[in-house]
């Protein structure tokens, strides 16, 4: 169970019973709006890193229809693809820079990558 304050100091409980899936309770009945953030919480990578690691939206190079290459190296784990906007549950990372699709894309699909980089 965790609590979050709002920014006008109201607290919301929050039950996470699946990834992607929570509940919200108001604790207070008369909060009318509420603006939620929701950040993706990288679990079981390895040890810490700096917010200064993370890298979010990069668009890498493409050098075949399932190859790419990213601008540094990555923690092995914390790659996360996006292609045409839905996240990609099958990837290969192949090196510490690259990862490879299962499926073929063409130049006009949208490859968008978040990891944490280690150099």
């Amino acid at each position: 169970m965790t609590h979050i304050i709002t920014s006008d100091n109201q607290i919301i409980t929050v039950n996470l019973s699946e990834k992607e899936i929570f509940k919200v309770e108001l604790v207070e009945k008369e909060i009318v709006k509420v603006n939620l953030t929701v950040v993706d919480i990288l679990s079981g990578v390895g040890g810490g890193f700096h917010l200064d690691s993370l890298v979010k939206n990069e668009i890498p190079s493409r050098l075949s229809s399932k190859l790419f290459r990213l601008s540094h190296c990555y923690q092995t784990g914390s790659l996360t693809v996006y292609f045409n906007g839905i996240k990609e549950k099958y990837i290969i990372e192949t090196s510490s820079n690259e990862f490879e699709l299962e499926i073929d894309t063409v130049t006009d699909d949208i490859i968008e990558v978040d990891y944490i980089r280690t150099n």
